[in-house]
């Protein structure tokens, strides 16, 4: 017998990840520093800033033993809007290795007039503040300040998914974002041969919208039969919909039960036609210690509606990211920083929804562990380059067998066709381009 928290936790829900800022805080100085005993010369200082289970630190200040230091050092994180952390900033004193004493802080909230909105390239004003004395300098005079420049960047996206199978790619400010191209239509209708899951669901997310089917109750004809919409914005992403068994059913209550991943499907916006329905048979597929093993079948019909010609063919001339995202660039292992973090606090934000989306359930759909190193990952790519390089190869040895004569037809009709082109130079560009349609039109017609 299920009680009502049970079922509660078996119904479908819509979500809605946060909408995550990029928040960048530049430590450059400070002044008239003071060491936690006067008996000795100041040790060298650092400077940490935390923000909820955030926390950066910089390199040792320059010169060391100056009372007065810089650091010149940018520091990203992640900010929500409706999130209340205030930043703490905390200058330290490294008196020993592995032991740090706070020589004073600041907390200043991460909203305005504190902390500037920033929409372009354009560097807000620096600020100095006045520093707290800690505890162990209060009987001390303290007048120590530090030199710090905050700024909300709206005019980046920060990312929480896997930069390969990316669903959002607009930045946080309103003003910046694009508009929409069409409709995607996902029917989520059934599974087959799921084995011994016997109470599986569905989760899917494109953009900011998570959707949560119902657990289905030890039933072999697993139907779903569930419609679910989102807004398109660029055709350069993917859908992700995972399925897993619902192990809190049954739980103890404390924690301990996590739901089983059973596979997932991702499908490319650009693979799809406008105003046509896909419904197919997609194989779900879950990584053991024995390897890549197919797990059941997922029964979907999706559809992709393209409302906006004009706008969907332009973004194909333009960059796919954000413009501030190549004219003041954010390193990979700033980026890989930032997307940990924002998976944190989507899946902590969706944990606390009613009914809660289970912390695993967010991690498997952003591919919480998509930087960890794999060999089957490797094999794949290994794979995927010489798929690549084997035109190459095929033409040198198209052109290998032409000069060693192995086909005699093959070289007559080659030197007839490059006399003819020399002869009639004119014809170059336009054998060019016909060969170029073939080869299109003969992709296209076996895609």
């Amino acid at each position: 017998m299920l009680s009502l928290e049970m079922l509660a936790n078996r119904r479908s829900q819509v979500y809605y990840s946060p909408k995550l800022i990029c928040l960048n805080v530049t430590v450059i100085a400070a002044q008239d520093l003071i060491g936690t005993e006067i008996a000795r010369p100041l040790a060298p200082t650092i400077v940490k800033i935390q923000m909820g289970s955030q926390i950066r630190r910089t390199r040792p200040g320059q010169p060391q033993g100056s009372a007065n230091q810089a650091w010149n050092e940018d520091l990203l994180f992640v900010a929500s809007e409706s999130s209340k952390d205030p930043l703490v900033v905390t200058v330290e004193e490294k008196v020993a290795a592995g032991r740090d004493e706070p020589i004073g802080r600041i907390i200043c909230p991460v909203a305005s007039p504190y902390v500037t909105r920033s929409k372009g390239a354009k560097l807000v004003p620096s600020k100095w503040f006045r520093l707290s004395r800690s505890r162990r300098t209060m009987s001390m005079p303290f007048a120590s300040k530090i030199h710090l420049r905050m700024s909300l960047e709206t005019a980046y996206h920060v990312p929480e998914e896997s930069k390969h199978y990316s669903s959002d790619l607009q930045p946080a400010a309103e003003k910046l974002r694009r508009s929409a191209i069409g409709v995607l239509e996902v029917g989520i209708l059934g599974a087959h041969a799921l084995g011994d899951n016997k109470h599986p669901y569905c989760v899917a997310k494109y953009g900011d919208k998570w959707m949560r089917t119902r657990t289905l109750l030890g039933t072999v004809a697993q139907q779903w039969n569930e419609p679910y919409t989102w807004d398109v914005f660029d055709p350069n992403t993917v859908v992700t919909i995972a399925v897993l068994n619902n192990n809190h059913l049954f739980g103890h209550g404390d924690g301990s039960a996590m739901d089983q991943r059973i596979g997932k499907v991702r499908i490319w916006l650009a693979t799809l036609q406008s105003d046509r329905v896909y419904t197919h048979y997609y194989p779900l597929m879950a990584l053991s210690p024995r390897g890549l093993k197919k797990t059941g079948e997922l029964h979907l019909a999706t559809r992709f509606t393209c409302t906006a010609w004009a706008n969907m063919l332009a973004q194909y001339w333009g960059p796919p990211l954000p413009t501030m995202h190549y004219t003041n660039p954010i390193s990979e292992l700033q980026l890989d920083y930032l997307r940990v973090q924002a998976m944190v606090i989507v899946a902590t934000r969706l944990g606390r929804a009613d009914p809660p989306l289970p912390r695993e359930a967010v991690e498997y759909v952003l591919d919480v562990d998509s930087n960890t190193f794999s060999l089957r990952r490797s094999k794949a790519n290994i794979c995927r380059i010489t798929t690549l390089l084997s035109g190459i190869v095929a033409v040198g040895e198209w052109f290998d067998g032409n000069s060693k004569w192995k086909n005699p037809l093959t070289p007559i009709l080659v030197h007839v066709g490059f006399v003819k082109l020399v002869c009639c130079p004119e014809l170059i560009l336009p054998t060019i381009f016909v060969c170029l349609i073939v080869i299109m039109a003969w992709n296209y017609c076996w895609r």
